[in-house]
Order: structure tokens, then sequence, then C-alpha cells
């Protein structure tokens, strides 16, 4: 039995989870900035990307750093904040922290509910409209390996045209 629910449908969970660790609940604008409460204000919208390197699927090292170089690049031409983190290493309240503070996330995971979800292959990316997904994936043999291609500058000129408006809202 299936059962479709909306995409809003964790959000209360979701609201009451940060606003009880951090003491305070992000207000967001269209643009992607936090304007309140004044402690957390960002002038610009945060990308975040969260650092798999240490598990089981890994990017190759050069691809990881020419990531890492094209994000920081990317927020040298004032276009976003770039954090690049290992949440393993963070507290449970850093995490929810710089996660609330996110507009842009990078990191590795199958489609879930309501964030656009991209599939990346090397420089190649894909995605679907909201509620459809790609059927018949077919897992290679090093699926799980630690040397999982992709081109740093592709994921920045997405990131680059998601944020100025460029790419359609999920």
């Amino acid at each position: 039995m299936a059962v479709d629910a909306p995409t809003t449908f964790w959000e209360p969970i979701r609201r009451t989870i940060i606003e009880n660790l951090l003491g305070y609940l992000p207000h967001v604008n269209t643009h992607g900035l936090i304007v309140s409460p004044p402690s957390a204000v960002t002038e610009m919208p945060v990308v975040t990307y969260i650092v798999r390197q240490g598990g089981s699927r890994q990017l190759t090292e050069q691809d990881h750093e020419g990531l890492v170089n094209a994000l920081k690049e990317l927020e040298r031409s004032g276009v976003c904040q770039v954090h690049v983190v290992q949440m393993e290493k963070m507290s449970l309240e850093q995490q929810v922290e710089i996660m609330a503070r996110t507009t842009v996330r990078i990191i590795s995971l199958p489609p879930a509910a309501g964030p656009l979800h991209y599939a990346v292959w090397n420089d190649t990316l894909t995605t679907f409209p909201k509620g459809e997904y790609f059927k018949g994936v077919k897992y290679s043999s090093d699926f799980h390996g630690r040397a999982i291609p992709v081109y740093g500058p592709a994921i920045v000129q997405v990131i680059r045209e998601r944020l100025s408006g460029g790419l359609p809202k999920p």
C-alpha cells in the first residue's frame, strides 16, 4: 500500500527540532537568505558540501579537491558562502545549525521528499520533475567504490544557475 504524504509532512518536526536545539528558528526569504533572528542573518546564500570521504562511497581524491576548489572560487566570486564540513566531527547542535542555515546542500544521497535532487556522474547532471524518479537504475559493481568521479565546475555551474533563479524550483 502506498501513501502519498505532502512534501511539508516533516515540517512541524523539523521546526521543533531546530528551535529546541538552537533556541531560534531561522526565517528565510525567497533568495535563501536568513532574515531573522538578528544573530543568524546571512547576507548571501549558504552552500554546504558535506564531505563523506571517510565512508564507503568516496569521490576520487583529485575530484574531491577539485570540487572544494571550485566551491571556494564560487565563494570568492561573491555568489555565496561556502562551508565544507564533516558531520561526523561536529556536535548534533553544530550539525543542525549548519543545515538550518544552508540554502544548497551537496551530499551523496538518493532522492528524498522535498529537496530538488540532481544525480551526478562526472560532468553530467540529471534531475526530474517533482514526484518523478528514474526507473530502472542499474548499480555497477563499483557503486560503493572509493573512486567516484565528479567534475567540480559542473556542480558549481548548477549551483550558480540555481541561486540566480536560472533553474526551475522543485
